[in-house]
């Protein structure tokens, strides 16, 4: 966990971080299991799976982050505890008290009809639960992700509830009100606890998974010198360096943004040191990134989530991936500033050898293009 990116941010005390590292190995243990046995109800599974997002959430994002990783507080504070059990408390609620129930010990006990005859018409625990659940679901993507998918937030609720206060006709709709809002956006098949979220509770957390154990083996170490061996001594080789290994890397991450910090950490370095310009360096790392969160079988939840909704099959979304029209793409853009600049190709003593990337006395051996 220490070397995970969003454990840079907060460094719980060691035990804290034992505990999170049995609740992480728990969560990842739940997941392979429903893939291979099968998911409960969905309402439930949902639950579930937000509940352990929302506990690492507050562990390691602070409520502001720090100037720098690691330079904030380890502890965790007493109110990003609060928010952990409120956001527990809201997301089991549902499937908890789906078929009713009551709340409370004797007189104080407070009885919960069946989600059926309180569907279009929460009771006050729904909109308690369901307002809470949606606060913490912006607070959390703000910890992790910054303001930008907040303000698209509040954007969108503004837009739902004030409708009728707004002053250009064609945007002007008979809007909702927060009991309706509520409704729509915590009660299951819509919202929080819709399509999207259950798509990456199934599917795409499978895949994460195990692009995590392959990048922990070596197996992102093994692309990039896979892609050194074939490519750096080519016709601009140190950006081909940069497709091969973000397609590669792609194929494990899903995430352009894993796939820049892990190999553009040493493909934009390496382009700029044989005089490649540092703006086509960038350029090209986050092309090929870009393009590498789309290479199967993972692709990014996108993909996936697309793919459920237009009802077909996950394989033919795979077959039909358009990174097999970016790979040349981006191979062809590399060529043309090598031989126009006259910029080096990887030096010889740079470039692993094809036994070094798996081959043995009888490996292929490679011929490498000159200008």
């Amino acid at each position: 966990m220490e070397t995970e990116d969003f454990a840079e941010i907060r460094r719980p005390a060691p035990r804290i971080r034992k505990v999170l590292w049995a609740l992480a190995l728990l969560f990842a243990a739940y997941h392979v299991a429903t893939a291979g046995f099968g998911v409960p109800v969905q309402r439930l599974h949902i639950a579930l799976h937000l509940s352990g997002i929302a506990i690492f959430a507050f562990a390691y994002y602070p409520l502001v982050r720090p100037a720098r990783p690691g330079a904030g507080p380890s502890r965790i504070p007493v109110f990003d505890v609060i928010l952990m059990l409120l956001a527990i408390a809201s997301l089991l609620y549902l499937p908890l008290f789906w078929r009713g129930g009551s709340i409370g010990f004797g007189s104080f006990s407070f009885p919960v009809a069946p989600q059926t005859l309180r569907q279009g018409n929460p009771n006050a625990l729904d909109l308690f639960f369901g307002t809470v659940l949606i606060a913490i679901t912006i607070e959390m993507s703000r910890r992790a992700l910054g303001w930008a998918l907040p303000i698209i937030s509040f954007v969108a609720i503004g837009y739902a509830l004030f409708g009728p206060s707004i002053p250009v006709d064609i945007l002007k709709h008979p809007g909702v009100d927060w009991r309706q809002f509520v409704n729509n956006i915590y009660f299951p098949s819509e919202g929080i606890f819709g399509l999207p979220v259950w798509v990456v509770s199934t599917i795409v957390i499978q895949f994460v998974i195990f692009g995590v154990i392959a990048q922990r083996t070596g197996l992102g170490d093994f692309f990039i010198d896979t892609a050194q061996a074939l490519a750096g001594r080519q016709i601009g080789g140190p950006a081909k360096v940069s497709v091969i290994s973000s397609a590669l890397f792609g194929s494990i991450s899903g995430s352009a943004i894993a796939n820049t910090v892990s190999t553009g950490s040493l493909t934009i370095p390496n382009m700029k040191r044989l005089g490649y310009p540092g703006i086509f360096a960038a350029a090209v790392e986050a092309a090929a990134s870009a393009g590498g969160q789309i290479t199967p079988p993972l692709m990014g939840a996108a993909a996936f989530i697309m793919a459920e909704f237009l009802e077909v099959r996950r394989s033919w979304s795979r077959r039909s991936s358009p990174r097999s029209c970016i790979i040349p793409a981006s191979m062809r853009r590399c060529i043309s500033p090598r031989c126009a600049s006259g910029l080096r190709p990887t030096p010889r003593a740079g470039c692993p050898t094809s036994s070094a990337c798996g081959g043995g006395a009888g490996a292929m051996s490679f011929r490498w293009p000159r200008c």
